[in-house]
């Protein structure tokens, strides 16, 4: 089975890393990436993604926007916060919103596929650092 997924960050570091990631992984496809969460918004209404890989901390809309905005939508996707953050209320919050998993950006690898099984298996992750 073929995962598509979407990276929406607007760290051009971060795209590229995930966007390697995706390449080195078989069966994880990147359809696009995005460091404006609106066009990335547009995008999602038109394509169906699997997965979504979404920095929390972005200017604009900014991350927690976005996630709720795909959330309301009528959509299968998986959503995977990115973060430097690892603790206090933002990653609660978003357990409560609905997103899938919670990684910091300096998980590596191993727990980054962990991540994407784990979410895509119908249950939340929620990085070692957090948890």
């Amino acid at each position: 089975m073929i995962v598509d997924c979407v990276i929406i960050d607007d760290e051009p570091a971060a795209i590229e890393v995930l966007a390697g990631f995706a390449d080195r992984t078989p069966n994880l496809s990147l359809l696009s990436s995005f460091r404006d969460p609106i066009q990335a918004l547009s995008f999602l209404r038109d394509n169906k993604v699997d997965l979504i890989f979404l920095d929390i901390n972005m200017p604009g809309i900014g991350g927690i926007e976005t996630a709720r905005k795909i959330l309301k939508a009528e959509t299968t996707a998986k959503v995977i916060v990115l973060s430097v953050l690892d603790d206090g209320p933002i990653p609660a919050h978003l357990v409560q919103m609905g997103v899938s998993g919670f990684i910091c950006k300096d998980t590596g690898v191993e727990q980054l596929v962990r991540a994407i099984q784990t979410v895509l298996a119908g249950d939340f992750y929620l990085s070692d650092k957090v948890a």
